[in-house]
């Protein structure tokens, strides 16, 4: 369902408009995180900062500044492995399923942080909204909450 979404937005005429902004991320990503003289043992979380940042800008017009270690991407990390867990034991009942993530500590305070920044970028759209309603919507999330 997600997919159906997103896949319209990242099909190669209209990545070319947003060449810009993926370059504008990766020289940031680049300043940031690559110096010169140093090993890079953490290239594939950084990538993934760089990815997750590129989808904010790209698909929500906003600027989740994730680096490798800001909470934003350990709650997504934290977030995705215990649902990939739990998923990958088709075994388990569901009911059980949904117990151990309810009791799951690292797992619902992932949960509560994303819903919060979920929730705080809604409100900013809206608010948005309300200030230019004759605007035709400019990215995903601005859709989805002029729809709401």
């Amino acid at each position: 369902r997600h997919i159906r979404v997103m896949l319209p937005m990242f099909k190669r005429a209209k990545m070319i408009t947003h060449l810009d902004t993926i370059l504008q991320c990766t020289d940031r990503f680049i300043d940031r995180n690559l110096h010169d003289g140093q090993i890079h043992r953490h290239l594939v979380s950084c990538c993934q900062s760089l990815t997750m940042n590129l989808i904010g800008f790209i698909g929500f017009d906003y600027d989740f500044d994730v680096q490798t270690d800001s909470p934003l991407k350990i709650a997504f990390e934290d977030f995705v492995f215990y649902a990939v867990h739990i998923m990958m034991m088709p075994w388990l009942p569901r009911w059980l399923a949904k117990i151990y993530l309810k009791f799951n500590l690292k797992y619902q305070r992932a949960h509560r942080f994303i819903r919060q920044v979920t929730e705080k970028i809604v409100e900013e759209e809206q608010n948005q909204q309300y200030e230019t309603e004759n605007r035709r919507p400019k990215n995903l999330i601005a859709s989805l909450v002029s729809s709401v």
